[in-house]
C-alpha cells in the first residue's frame, strides 16, 4: 500500500485574538472539523484502518491522524507507529495538538507568543528574520561538548523542541506538555525457548523494513551487519525495485568496505551504486543552501550532494538507512552493566561468577576487581547522581573558552543523563543510547533533502521496545556482540557478514579534505564566528584545526561539532540566511559516482 508520505516541512500558528487561525505550508487539510498538517509516514496503516473502522483502504494519512485523534486524543502517539510529526487543530474544541512518533525520529518545534503559539517541523521557520539569530548558549555549550542537547532547547533562543515521547496540547493560551510514551512502561518479557526470541526479532525487523519501504526504495549498504541486515530483509520480502547505494574509497584503503558490500550484492543479485568517498571528501565544500541548524552533516556536504544527485537521477524516493543498529541492537562496546541492577537488588551471589565469565571471554581483560568497579560501582554512582551512563569526554574539550564554560556551567566529564529516568541501570543506558540516536536522526530528517526521504527501520518502535524488554542474557553476551541479531538472520545474511566481528570506518579519509583544502582551514581559523562569539579560544582552536589536518584529533565528536557550528554561523556572517560561498569548487558528478 502506498504510504502517501511527504518530506516537505510545515509551519503553523494559532492565536487567541479574534478567530483562532491555523496556517501551514503545505495547506492544512480539513477533516472531521479539524485541520491537520503532517510530515513523514505511518507504519501501521492497516492496523489503524481495522481499529478505527475506517471505510476505505485508501483513506488519507491526514484522515487517519484525525480519526486517531478523535479516538485517542492526546494518546494518539501511543497507537500510531511510523516516522512522523503532526499538528491537529480541533475547530470544535479550539485545541491544538502537536505530536510526533514516540522515538522522536521526526522532530517538532514550537514557540510561545503573547496570545498564541507558533509551531513548525523546522526550527529556522520559527526564528525571527534578520541578520544574526539570537542563540541559546546553553544549547551551544552542550552541542560543542556532546554534539547534542538532551533537553528541549534548540540553537535558536526561545524556540523549543518537543521531546521524544511527548505531546503538546494548547488551549486558551494554556500549554501542556504530556508524557505520552516512555520505555519505562514496557514490561520485561521471557520466553521458554531461545528460538522464540529469534523469531520475534525477525518478525519485527521485517515489519519495520516493510513499513518503511515505499515506491522506488534504495538501501544504504556499507557492508556492516546493520546495513546488510536491512538490504537482505528488503530483498527477501520481494522488493523488486530495491537497489543499494554504497560509499567506497579508492585511495583510503583502511576505510574501504567495497568487498563486503559486493558480498551482499552478489548474493542478492541486486544493483549497487557506488560513490567514491575519496572524490567527495569531508571539509571539501560548504553547504550550497541554507542549513536549518548546526549538524555534523555540514562537514561532509559534498558526499550528501552526491547522494542527492544519484538518487534523483534514478528516481529513487526513499532511502533506508541502517543508522541506529549500534544503539537499538546493543552493538556498542559491551560490559556487564546489568550486574549493577543485581547488586541493588542484593542479588550478589552470582555476580562474581558472571564477572569470571566475562573475564574469560576477554583474555586481555583486567582483574575482576576492576571489572566490578566498571560494571557495578561506577554505573551506580552515575545512575543515582543523574549523570549519563554513556560517559563524558576524556580530557575535556581543550579549545572551549574557559570563561564561556564557567559562565554556562558545563562540565565535559559530567554529561547529564537523559530524561525521563528508567527504573534500572541497564534500562537507563539503553534509553540514553536511543535518545542520542533519535536526536541524530531527527537532525538528518530536517537537514538533508526534500528530494528523497531517509527512513530508519532499525529504529522501528516495536523493535526498540522488544530489545528493551529482553532479559539481559539476550541483550548482551560475554565474548559476543549482537548474538540475537546474528542468530535470527542465519540463512538470510551472507555467512561471511553474519559472523563478521570487525568494521572499518572512514577515519583515514575523514580529514584529508581539511589537509588539502587551505581555504577551508582559513575559514575555520581566520576570525571564526565561534571565537568572535566567545565560545572558543582562538589560539587553541587554530592549533586543533592544524593538528586535525594532519590526522591528530582530540575529542573528535566535539571537534566535528565545532566545525559544523562555524559553518552554520558563516551563513549569517553577512546578515543573510544565504549560504556562504563554497570553499572549494564542486567536482564533476561523473567522477565520483558509478553503478555496478
Amino acid at each position: 500500500m502506498t504510504q502517501q508520505s511527504t518530506n516537505s516541512g510545515f509551519f503553523g500558528q494559532v492565536h487567541i485574538a479574534d478567530v483562532p487561525h491555523f496556517s501551514s505550508a503545505p495547506q492544512a487539510k480539513p477533516y472531521l472539523s479539524c485541520k491537520v498538517v503532517y510530515r513523514g509516514y505511518i507504519a501501521n496503516r492497516q492496523e489503524l484502518v481495522d481499529l478505527l473502522r475506517l471505510s476505505s483502504e485508501d483513506v488519507s494519512i491526514a484522515g487517519m491522524f484525525v480519526a486517531a485523534y478523535r479516538r485517542w486524543g492526546a494518546e494518539l502517539q501511543r497507537y500510531v507507529l511510523g516516522e512522523y510529526c503532526v499538528a491537529i487543530f480541533d475547530e470544535l474544541l479550539q485545541i491544538l495538538l502537536l505530536t510526533h512518533d514516540a522515538v522522536g525520529l521526526r522532530p517538532l518545534y514550537y514557540k510561545r507568543l503573547e496570545g498564541g503559539i507558533v509551531f513548525s517541523s523546522h526550527p529556522a521557520l520559527l526564528a525571527p528574520e534578520g541578520a544574526k539569530p539570537d542563540l541559546d548558549e546553553q544549547f551551544v555549550a552542550a552541542y560543542l561538548v556532546y554534539g547534542h542537547h538532551y533537553g528541549d532547547r534548540t540553537v535558536y533562543l526561545d524556540v523549543l523542541r518537543l521531546g521524544a515521547g511527548q505531546t503538546l496540547l494548547w488551549s486558551g493560551n494554556d500549554v501542556r506538555i504530556l508524557r505520552t510514551w516512555t520505555l519505562a512502561s514496557i514490561k520485561p518479557i521471557g520466553y521458554k525457548s531461545p528460538s522464540d526470541y529469534d523469531d520475534h526479532f525477525l518478525e519485527l525487523l521485517q515489519k519495520g523494513v516493510r513499513a518503511a519501504s515505499d515506491g522506488k526504495t534504495w538501501v544504504e549498504l556499507s557492508g556492516g551487519l546493520d546495513s546488510s541486515s536491512v538490504v537482505c530483509i528488503a530483498a527477501a520480502m520481494g522488493g523488486k525495485e530495491i537497489e543499494a547505494i554504497s560509499v567506497i574509497y579508492s585511495q583510503s584503503i583502511t576505510a574501504d568496505e567495497k568487498e563486503w558490500a559486493d558480498e551482499v550484492l552478489s548474493l542478492l543479485s541486486i544493483r549497487g551504486h557506488f560513490i567514491d568517498g575519496d572524490h567527495a571528501k569531508a571539509f571539501s565544500t560548504l553547504p550550497d543552501r541554507f542549513v536549518e541548524e548546526p549538524t555534523r552533516t555540514s562537514n561532509n556536504w559534498l558526499l550528501f550532494m552526491r547522494y542527492e544527485e544519484l538518487m534523483q537521477a534514478h528516481g529513487a524516493s526513499v532511502l533506508l538507512s541502517g543508522l541506529g543498529g549500534d544503539q537499538a541492537l546493543y552493538g556498542e562496546a559491551q560490559i556487564p552493566i546489568y550486574l549493577a541492577d543485581r547488586f541493588v537488588r542484593f542479588n550478589v551471589a552470582g555476580i562474581w561468577t558472571e564477572l569470571t565469565r566475562w573475564q574469560q571471554s576477554r583474555p586481555a581483560q583486567r582483574s575482576k576487581r576492576f571489572m566490578f568497579s566498571q560494571s557495578v560501582i561506577r554505573p551506580l554512582i552515575r545512575y543515582f547522581t543523574g549523570r549519563s551512563l554513556i560517559g563524558g569526554i576524556p580530557g575535556g574539550v581543550p579549545w572551549l573558552n574557559s570563561e564561556f564554560k564557567s559562565r554556562i556551567g558545563i562540565d565535559p566529564g559530567r554529561i547529564p543523563g537523559a530524561s525521563p529516568r528508567m527504573p534500572n541501570v541497564m534500562g537507563q543506558l539503553y534509553h540514553e543510547r536511543i535518545s542520542q540516536i533519535s536526536l541524530v536522526s531527527g537532525q538528518l530528517s530536517n537537514q538533508l533533502t526534500t528530494k528523497y526521504e531517509v527512513r530508519y527501520p532499525l529504529l522501528y518502535r516495536p523493535l526498540i521496545e522488544f530489545m528493551y524488554a529482553l532479559p539481559p542474557e539476550q541483550q548482551i553476551q560475554p565474548g559476543q556482540t549482537r548474538s540475537l541479531q546474528r542468530r535470527a538472520l542465519a540463512g538470510i545474511l551472507p555467512e561471511k557478514i553474519r559472523m563478521r566481528r570487525d568494521k572499518k570506518g572512514p577515519d583515514e579519509s575523514l580529514f584529508k579534505g581539511l589537509r588539502l583544502n587551505k581555504s577551508m582551514r582559513a575559514l575555520l581559523t581566520d576570525c571564526p564566528q565561534v571565537v568572535q562569539r566567545g565560545f572558543v579560544d582562538a589560539h587553541r582552536w587554530s592549533e586543533a584545526v592544524q593538528l586535525a589536518s594532519l590526522g591528530h584529533v582530540k575529542a573528535i565528536r566535539s571537534f566535528l561539532s565545532t566545525t559544523s557550528l562555524e559553518m552554520w554561523l558563516q551563513q549569517f556572517a553577512k546578515g543573510t540566511r544565504e549560504p556562504a560561498p563554497s570553499a572549494a569548487p564542486r567536482r564533476d558528478f561523473d567522477h565520483s559516482v558509478q553503478s555496478g
